[in-house]
């Protein structure tokens, strides 16, 4: 009887886990940034900070400038992303 109950535990965490994994909220790019794309044109991490995303790092390379803050809320306070930096403008 008890293998049964612990049996049961185990498989009802499985299920909540993959529910989990299903429905949570994804945030950040659209895509995962490489390591190759970092080192071309590198990147900025930016923190979620009473409400707002700040950029905290540059770590741009020559000719990008940091890109676009994250838009949407944070899951919670003091969530960190990297974005990718963009191209700098010309004449700038």
């Amino acid at each position: 009887m008890n293998w049964q109950i612990g049996l049961g535990v185990v498989a009802t965490i499985l299920i909540v886990i993959a529910v989990w994994s299903f429905i949570r909220p994804q945030s950040g790019a659209p895509y995962r940034l490489t390591s190759k794309e970092a080192g071309k044109y590198g990147y900025s991490i930016w923190r979620y900070f009473k409400g707002a995303w700040k950029m905290t790092e540059d770590f741009s390379a020559p000719g990008y400038m940091p890109g676009p803050a994250p838009t949407g809320k944070a899951r919670f306070e003091g969530q960190c992303t990297r974005v990718i930096s963009v191209k700098r403008p010309a004449g700038s």
